[in-house]
């Protein structure tokens, strides 16, 4: 039986040596992926918020894009509103003015120079 050859003190050094730069090499190489998917993870965090800003800012542009039409409309019929409503009193106030001359006719000079929506609005609920 032959007898196996024990290798010398150097060559256990120097092989344990390289192991542990192998180790090293390793834990070196598994920080760096760690690093990497750290980074990875980052990078994908900040797409996602960019993506949910344009989200918003997307349905803000839908919302004033609807709401737009409707703004328009409410200042229009603000504007035949008012319209309306001087005419209305016009001749509302013609027809008083006829039955009740001196009276209606002194009020109705009064609240045109001054308060002419107030007293209108008082006028039409009082009488």
């Amino acid at each position: 039986m032959k007898q196996q050859q024990q290798p010398d003190h150097a060559t256990l050094q120097l092989l344990l040596l390289l192991q542990l730069l192998l180790l090293l090499l390793l834990l070196l190489l598994l920080l760096l992926l760690l690093l990497l998917l750290l980074l990875l993870l980052l990078l994908l965090l900040l797409l996602l918020l960019l993506l949910l800003l344009l989200l918003r800012l997307l349905l803000l542009l839908l919302l004033l894009l609807l709401l737009l039409p409707l703004l328009l409309l409410l200042l229009l019929l603000r504007r035949y509103y008012y319209y309306y409503h001087y005419y209305y009193y016009y001749y509302y106030y013609y027809y008083y003015y006829y039955y009740y001359d001196y009276y209606y006719y002194y009020y109705y000079y009064y609240y045109y120079d001054y308060y002419y929506y107030y007293y209108n609005y008082c006028l039409y609920y009082y009488f």
